[in-house]
């Protein structure tokens, strides 16, 4: 959830901006590293906080059902361990996608390839993530990856149009 939630902030992001018609590349990628480490925090932060009150109700109602206190044993640091691990996937997970869609804006920024490249070449990597993620997603619930990759594909895309539609109201 949070590397979908993370690539589509940065699709926003990217759109919004290159909409305004005043693009620089070293800012869309700052407010994208910024957006994206926000993100990361938040992800980390929420799904710690969450697991935390999950799992300490999980070991309430175990200690209730064994009469016995399980404090220290292996089942409460699996379950410690779980949070953290949760947490920091949670994490990583919008920070990597955002990162990936802010990839082309690094070599727009070393003058390897051009401004409209960087948005092109992003927009084809968000798109790639998002089917991917959707493919990802139909293969876990044992649903066809390929209708739920291009579902997901296609989401992003109607996010797009209105991130777009908006900022030339916006804007104008």
């Amino acid at each position: 959830m949070n590397a979908f939630d993370g690539v589509l902030a940065t699709f926003g992001l990217i759109t919004g901006a290159h909409i305004t018609g005043n693009v620089n590349p070293k800012v869309v990628l700052g407010s994208g590293l910024g957006l994206a480490l926000a993100m990361s925090i938040s992800g980390f932060s929420g799904a710690y906080i969450v697991e935390r009150v999950e799992r300490g109700q999980k070991l309430r109602e175990i200690k209730k059902a064994l009469f016995m206190n399980i404090d220290k044993t292996i089942l409460d640091k699996a379950m410690n361990f779980s949070v953290v691990l949760i947490a920091f996937i949670s994490a990583a997970a919008p920070l990597m996608t955002s990162l990936l869609a802010l990839v082309p804006y690094v070599l727009a920024v070393s003058n390897i390839i051009t401004l409209i490249q960087a948005f092109t070449y992003s927009l084809l990597v968000i798109l790639v993530i998002l089917f991917t993620l959707g493919y990802y997603m139909g293969r876990i619930i044992g649903k066809s990856p390929l209708k739920y990759g291009l579902i997901t594909s296609i989401i992003g895309l109607i996010i797009g149009l209105v991130v777009s539609f908006l900022a030339m109201i916006l804007t104008r």
